[in-house]
């Protein structure tokens, strides 16, 4: 066969792939429209996505109610920035009358933002370049507990006050590579970290142990090679973390997720309460060229938890609660790797329900604990080199992504698996050319405002993309 045979045979099966996709693509379409059309409709209705017991409900909306989930770029607009910003989170301070935007960038800074008055709050280096963040859902009393994960291995435990001053709790060298994963609990118990060292770490709040051993945390220090910040007078010797537990895979962490099992619903919120203390039963481990997702029970009380390292082995009374269970994705249960998992956010409406964003342009909603997917989305692109990166509206109604092809965020109805907005959007018509990211999104947060409480009202939602840029997405009409 001649070099022109060959490409002519090459062009043609990448034409049947892309035809094979797409009809893939309108089958799951399809089969969602007959299960919708079978179990009803209406703006009343409700339709029951779990075998028998009906444990999960999803509010089926009429498409009307869609067009209210509308958003605009925030003004003034932030300013384009020197260095590439990696991850963003909009914090709620402890008063919990407005949020912050924080930011970690390629620079090694942190960066606290009011992106209402388009002016820096806080600023710190740490060690390395910072990959991820994550903020403790408690005030400890009057601080909140703020994480941030680096490129070094580092992790960093900071207290955020209510006058937006940073300090530095605790630096825990727990990984060897970049930490790209931080969660809090639920009830800010625990708190997970997900590294490219193969590794997953689970630490728990020191005060709340009984019994911790000095070493498995280490003493509050800062590797950076600036100045260390003022440490903080309440804080004891050993930090307010103490590692737990570690497990270990054959490939790097991409994603780690804390969720409920119990039938009561709610966590994720901003404020913890006892009535939630028993949500956060669960982590889920999302493990790079891994058909499975790792699920790990979690101990229900302090004292249980602090006993099951007993300085590293796993020892103690509690230890069962520790297995490590794979669970596999493909719907046959075969071995072999069609997707992985890259990004895990629990539903803040009810957090038995896990968002799962995959490397081959699909989203999956399971349901916490099983291998049930009640629901695929599908019109965007996440391919093996991608950085997907999903989150829930505050309500649970609608799922987001980023996507590879544009600077946008897919939006999709939960109820109807449909795309109902593209943010940031040239072809949305809400969003001029000049407001748009001019690359993909690598990191987005959605949160609600003081005093919106739905997703019809007050819904922010900040990103940050390749193009240096960051932004604050503020919904129409959530004044």
């Amino acid at each position: 066969m001649d070099s022109e045979s060959s490409l002519v045979l090459v062009a043609t099966l990448r034409s049947d792939v892309a035809r094979l996709t797409l009809r893939v693509a309108e089958l799951e379409a399809a089969a969602a429209a007959r299960n919708r059309a079978e179990g009803g409709a209406g703006s009343e209705a409700e339709e029951a996505v779990d075998d028998g017991a009906a444990l999960l409900t999803f509010a089926v909306e009429d498409d009307a109610a869609d067009d209210h989930f509308r958003f605009a770029l925030s003004e003034p607009q932030l300013p384009y920035l020197r260095a590439n910003p990696l991850c963003v989170l909009l914090v709620a301070l402890p008063d919990g009358a407005s949020h912050v935007l924080a930011c970690g960038s390629a620079d090694k800074s942190l960066a606290l933002s009011d992106w209402r008055a388009n002016r820096t709050l806080a600023r710190v280096e740490l060690s390395a370049a910072v990959l991820s963040l994550a903020a403790s859902p408690r005030c400890e009393p009057s601080a909140r507990l703020l994480a941030a994960g680096c490129m070094d291995g580092a992790v960093h435990v900071l207290s955020l006050s209510g006058a937006c001053d940073l300090a530095l709790l605790q630096t825990v060298q727990c990984h060897t590579r970049y930490v790209v994963a931080l969660r809090w609990s639920a009830t800010g118990r625990y708190l997970a970290t997900g590294s490219w060292d193969h590794s997953c770490v689970v630490f728990a709040l020191a005060a709340e142990a009984e019994t911790v051993a000095v070493e498995s945390a280490g003493a509050a220090s800062s590797s950076s090679s600036s100045p260390p910040l003022p440490p903080s007078a309440a804080v004891s010797a050993i930090g307010p973390l103490v590692k737990v537990k570690k497990f270990l895979f054959g490939c790097h962490v991409e994603s780690v997720e804390f969720i409920s099992t119990a039938s009561d619903k709610g966590g994720g919120g901003g404020g913890a309460s006892a009535d939630v203390e028993t949500t956060d039963n669960m982590l889920i481990i999302a493990v790079a060229e891994s058909v499975d997702l790792f699920h790990v029970d979690l101990p229900t009380t302090a004292a249980s938890a602090t006993s099951i390292d007993d300085a590293a082995g796993g020892r103690g009374s509690g230890c069962s609660t520790w297995t490590l269970r794979p669970l596999n994705m493909n719907a046959r249960g075969d071995s072999h790797v069609s997707f992985s998992a890259m990004d895990l956010r629990r539903c803040p409406g009810d957090s038995r329900l896990l968002l799962v964003a995959t490397d081959k342009g699909r989203v999956l909603v399971l349901r916490g604990g099983t291998t049930q997917v009640l629901r695929t989305f599908v019109g965007h692109t996440a391919g093996d080199l991608s950085h997907p990166r999903v989150a829930w509206s505050p309500c649970g109604r609608y799922a987001l992504s980023n996507t590879e092809e544009s600077g946008a965020i897919v939006v999709w109805s939960l109820a109807t698996a449909r795309i109902v907005r593209r943010i940031g959007d040239e072809d949305d018509g809400d969003c001029p050319a000049s407001h748009c990211h001019r690359s993909a999104v690598r990191s987005l947060d959605v949160v609600v405002e003081e005093g919106g409480g739905t997703d019809g009202d007050g819904v922010l939602i900040a990103s940050c993309a390749f193009d240096k840029r960051l932004k604050v997405w503020k919904q129409k009409g959530g004044d």
